[in-house]
Parts: structure tokens; sequence; C-alpha cells
């Protein structure tokens, strides 16, 4: 059971990145000490067990006992292991999502004008000289008030 002081404790924690990862690097390590005391256990459990001989048993008799044994401290070894993995990369997710977090506003106003901007038309610089206008020089032809008013080339 969690105590309301407990629970308001976790929540400070919970929102600091720092302290969040200060809080998992304390459980890894104390899953660590949980896992280095359950190896050692499993080493002695084992040693006790495979020494049990009972009357008319075969050489490997023991050991096939202590198997069943054996095998859920090392499941129990390897959660442990998991859990810590993922407790590390709990810590590790957070902090990258309060990056993330910090520079939404900036990714959010870079697209808002970049949207803008591709709503504007594309306006070119209109020429309102035609005696300068590139198709004038080009064609040998000024502009044409008239049909009789055109050059014709020779």
């Amino acid at each position: 059971m969690t105590t309301p002081d407990d629970r308001a404790r976790l929540r400070y924690t919970a929102r600091s990145p720092e302290h969040f990862a200060a809080y998992t690097a304390d459980l890894v390590r104390h899953l660590e000490g949980v896992r280095t005391s359950l190896a050692l256990l499993g080493q002695e459990t084992s040693q006790a067990l495979r020494e049990t001989e009972v009357a008319g048993d075969r050489r490997f008799d023991a050991r096939l006992r202590a198997l069943p044994v054996e095998r859920q401290l090392a499941r129990a070894i390897r959660s442990l292991e998991g859990a810590a993995r993922a407790l590390e990369r709990s810590s590790l997710r957070r902090i990258a999502h309060d990056s993330r977090v910090a520079a939404l506003p900036a990714q959010r106003a870079a697209k808002a004008l970049e949207k803008a901007n591709k709503k504007k038309p594309k306006s070119a610089p209109v020429n309102r000289n035609p005696a300068n206008s590139p198709r004038a020089a080009e064609n040998g032809y000024g502009e044409p008030t008239s049909i009789f008013d055109l050059k014709r080339p020779a």
C-alpha cells in the first residue's frame, strides 16, 4: 500500500525527468543487488539439492530433481535483468519525451510559417515598361496600338 506521502513524492518525481532518472537508477541498483543475491542463492541451492541423495538413486537423479528449482531461479534472475533494462530504457525515453515536448512549439511555428508561405501566391515582378520588355526586344516589335502600326521584319 502506498501512503499519500509516497504518492505525492512519486508525483513530484514523475514530473521532473532528472528526478525520474535518479529514482529509476536507484531502482536499477536495488534490482542488481537482488539479482546478485538470487544468483548466490541459486548456486548454494543447486549445490545443496545436488548433494541430497536418496537410497537407490542413480548418479544423475539428484541433479534431475534439482533442475526445476534451478530453472525457476534462473527465470527469476532473467526477469530481474529484464526489469532493470526496462527501467533504464524508460528513463531514457522520459528524457527524450521532455526534449521533444520542449522542441514542439518551435517545430509547430516553423510548420505554420511553411504552410503560410505555401498558400501565398508566387508573384513575379510585373514589368510596366514595355520598351524594356524582353519579348519586345526579342521580336523586334514595340507595343502596337493598331494593326497598321505593326513593323514587319525584312
